[in-house]
């Protein structure tokens, strides 16, 4: 589906739906506003890193030259178009030092790049380095992001560290190849390595990145693609590292094909937190409350498999991403399963479990304790939405639990369920107050 289409689509559903005027109004100026932006990622990596793999299979392009020869196929910076997202793919270092000095020049001079219509604003949204897995030697990797990349960026947040080949890291060996997903063994290395390149560049920046291991699957033009591991993860850390007025535009132009998504880490649904982070996004942009929200998200979840389904739902997430972000989880436990889901505990969890007895065993049956969680229910979805928005997420969600969640499951647990419902109120109240516009 064309980036036009897309848009145009969504404008149809927001104008469909039965909204009030001034509501349709803020919605549809928010997404002309999104459609008109354009979002700007650097992808930068040494010589056989796997950039123009990873391109590819992001973007569903062969714009991207796969070299399959000794000489790199990137030798300078190249500037590739795809609807409102421009992709500037960089040499990284190690080719030589006269290259490698020219290579970190034209890195610097882009960094430094203020963009035309915004003078205010760098060119450059967000920096994505690849590093190659297979490699034990990384030096010129981290002489890149280290001294190159993190010291000229304005916002040093918005760099994304993927590790390619990780089918590779071990030879080949511990690789699961129908699956498209690593064995234990290896998913042991994978973890150690990517938490080796975060301490290394702490370290040397003082910068926290989570860097991602993936495999971009090899795609020699005209071939097919081999089948990629990782990408959605990759793709969600991309999203949440541009501004959030440009996730629209960059989403749209993702891969359309379904398989590239399909193989994961499985330690997060990352289908739903890119519809989650997009569709808060455009929300939050338009102004709207948490009710027209949802009244809107009820409008287009019709058209959903339209624009596409599961993590093709990374492309579904277009026309899902407003109503992914306002409908019920099905828990009915909306923080709470979002913070556990954060913190990386499944939906059938001891910590899950026991808020749902809570609710629907002592909550339920107080007087007022039906409008509560009724009033919960319209309450929770935009809260939820606006922290998957933001970049820190994740660190929002662990404050939640210390903060709220940890002493509430304590009063479960020792039956003080008066001073549970206490507790979780503040917090629902709390979080509304930073989190959404309705105060």
């Amino acid at each position: 589906m064309a980036n036009n289409e897309v848009f145009q689509k969504l404008e149809k559903m927001v104008l469909d739906s039965s909204l009030p005027e001034d509501e349709k109004s803020k919605i549809l100026k928010a997404i002309l506003r999104d459609k008109d932006r354009k979002a700007n990622l650097m992808i930068t990596g040494a010589t056989g890193s796997g950039k123009s793999s990873t391109i590819n299979a992001l973007f569903g392009t062969e714009k991207a030259i796969v070299g399959t020869g000794p000489n790199p196929e990137t030798m300078h910076i190249e500037k590739f178009e795809l609807g409102n997202l421009v992709l500037w793919d960089s040499p990284g270092l190690g080719d030589g030092k006269e290259k490698d000095q020219s290579h970190s020049k034209g890195i610097i001079e882009m960094l430094h790049k203020k963009d035309d219509k915004d003078p205010n604003s760098m060119l450059i949204d967000a920096v994505l380095v690849i590093l190659d897995g297979a490699s034990r030697d990384l030096g010129t990797s981290y002489e890149l992001i280290n001294k190159v990349i993190i010291p000229n960026m304005v916002d040093k947040t918005r760099i994304i560290i993927g590790i390619n080949q990780a089918d590779q890291v071990m030879k080949g060996r511990y690789w699961d190849s129908e699956k498209s997903q690593p064995q234990e063994t290896l998913l042991e290395q994978l973890e150690e390595k990517a938490q080796s390149v975060k301490k290394r560049v702490k370290e040397a920046t003082d910068v926290d990145v989570e860097p991602v291991y993936y495999s971009a699957g090899f795609k020699e033009k005209g071939l097919p693609q081999e089948k990629p591991y990782n990408l959605s993860k990759l793709l969600c850390y991309i999203i949440e590292s541009i501004p959030k007025e440009k996730r629209l535009p960059l989403l749209v132009e993702t891969n359309k094909d379904t398989r590239p998504w399909e193989s994961n880490d499985g330690k997060e649904d990352y289908g739903e937190k890119i519809k989650r982070n997009v569709g808060g996004s455009v929300l939050s942009s338009a102004g709207v409350s948490v009710a027209s929200g949802a009244a809107l998200g009820a409008a287009v979840g019709s058209v959903i498999p339209v624009v596409g389904t599961a993590v093709g739902a990374v492309v579904g997430a277009v026309g899902g991403a407003i109503v992914s972000g306002f409908r019920r989880i099905t828990s009915g436990c909306y923080i709470t399963t979002a913070t556990c889901r954060s913190l990386g505990r499944g939906d059938s969890c001891y910590e899950l479990n026991a808020f749902r007895s809570f609710r629907d065993n002592w909550l339920a049956q107080q007087p007022d304790g039906k409008a509560i969680i009724e009033e919960y229910y319209q309450t929770a979805p935009g809260i939820v939405a606006s922290i998957d928005a933001k970049p820190d997420s994740g660190q929002i969600y662990a404050e939640i639990w210390q903060k709220y969640l940890a002493p509430c499951l304590d009063e479960i647990e020792h039956n003080r369920f008066a001073d549970c419902k206490s507790r979780y109120m503040d917090m629902v109240q709390t979080l509304q107050r930073e989190y959404t516009l309705v105060k």
